[in-house]
């Protein structure tokens, strides 16, 4: 298993509320360090899943590298990525492997 870690930006705005009247935020993120590419020295890329959930009292967050979504490569890599919040800095490390 390898690791690359860094930052990401996060930017969260409101979508419209659906007939049930639930809330949705829409979320993007700008990551930064070992995801950037420059870490790994590797081209190509790869899609995650979050799983989680968000209240007034906090947040529970898991990342996913999505089955069969690597490209170039990074075709074949799993894993999947920890982060934490400290002072509004979003910071992440990934644990990988690659088949």
């Amino acid at each position: 298993m390898a690791t690359a870690s860094g930052t990401f930006d996060v930017r969260i705005e409101p979508v419209e509320h659906d007939q049930a009247g639930i809330g949705r935020m829409s979320l993007s993120q700008t990551w930064h360090g070992g995801l950037s590419g420059t870490g790994a020295g590797r081209e190509g890329g790869f899609a995650f899943q979050q799983f989680g959930t968000m209240d007034a009292g906090g947040q529970q967050l898991t990342y996913a590298i999505v089955p069969g979504s690597g490209t170039g490569d990074l075709a074949g890599i799993t894993g999947t990525l920890d982060l934490t919040i400290v002072d509004g800095e979003h910071r992440y490390v990934l644990t990988y492997a690659q088949a």
